[in-house]
């Protein structure tokens, strides 16, 4: 007659288990990427994460908005927006850059790039392409805001401006609620 063996655990196999159990209300409790409301609500467990309402670095939209190079030579207005304001997804940004120094706009003999970043999340942008317009704008293109927050665009723009060489950057600012 066969007869059947006892099946043990081993110890350490139930220490495991046992700790796992114990850390899953731990974990469930924390906030993700991603997690809140779409409203920019937070919860108890993500109070320490700013809601668009109350975040101070956050530029509301407004078409024509003007944002200054870091080096002072150029400025950035941010024509328009589509959609306007900004959303969570894809938005094509229509931007004009003009000389800090008299205001002038500049013409499109110069080299622009965009790149943008979520800092409180680490998340950068999908490649945006720059495409040259008439008259000193450039169309961005996507503008991929991938979820709800804070985002910086960063355009950077260099050349020959006259006789002079710039080389000069400008951080647009938006929160997604």
């Amino acid at each position: 007659m066969f007869r059947r063996q006892p099946v043990h655990q081993s110890p350490t196999l139930g220490r495991i288990v046992a700790l796992l159990g114990s850390l899953f209300p731990l974990c469930a409790s924390l906030p993700a990427c991603g997690s809140g409301s779409q409203s920019g609500a937070t919860t108890d467990a993500a109070a320490t994460f700013a809601t668009c309402e109350s975040d101070k670095r956050a530029h509301p939209y407004v078409a024509g908005d003007l944002f200054p190079g870091k080096q002072g030579m150029l400025s950035v207005t941010l024509l328009d927006s589509v959609p306007g304001p900004p959303v969570k997804g894809f938005n094509t940004w229509r931007v004009q850059i003009s000389s800090s120094a008299n205001g002038a706009v500049v013409s499109n003999a110069l080299s622009v790039s965009a790149s943008g970043f979520m800092p409180d999340h680490n998340h950068s942008t999908d490649p945006i392409v720059v495409t040259p317009m008439a008259d000193g704008q450039y169309q961005l293109d996507p503008v991929r805001l991938k979820m709800s927050g804070y985002w910086e665009i960063t355009v950077d723009v260099s050349g020959q401006l006259g006789e002079a060489t710039v080389s000069d950057s400008a951080v647009l600012t938006t929160c997604v609620p």
